[in-house]
C-alpha cells in the first residue's frame, strides 16, 4: 500500500489517516521514503531489496502484535 491507497481507504471507509498503517511506516531501517517500491517489471536485484524491507517490516508488525499478547500471560 502507498500514500494514495491510504488515501482511498480513508475515503471509503470513513477513517483518518493516522488509523491507516503503510507496511514501509514500520521499516526499523533508515530509509529515504516511507513507500515500499513496486518491483513489478524491475530487475533482479530491485525485487531481492523490496523483499527484504518487506520481510524486515513484517517482522517488526509480528513482534508488535506479539508483544502484547506475551505481556497479558
Amino acid at each position: 500500500m502507498d500514500v494514495l491507497q491510504r488515501r482511498l481507504v480513508c475515503e471509503r471507509f470513513g477513517r483518518r489517516s493516522s488509523d491507516v498503517i503503510l507496511l514501509g511506516d514500520l521499516d526499523p531501517a533508515v530509509v529515504e521514503t516511507r513507500g515500499i517500491r513496486d518491483p513489478v517489471d524491475q530487475s533482479r536485484q530491485v525485487f531481492d531489496e523490496v523483499y527484504e524491507r518487506v520481510n524486515r517490516c513484517v517482522r517488526e508488525f509480528a513482534g508488535a502484535v506479539r508483544a502484547p499478547a506475551a505481556i497479558a500471560s
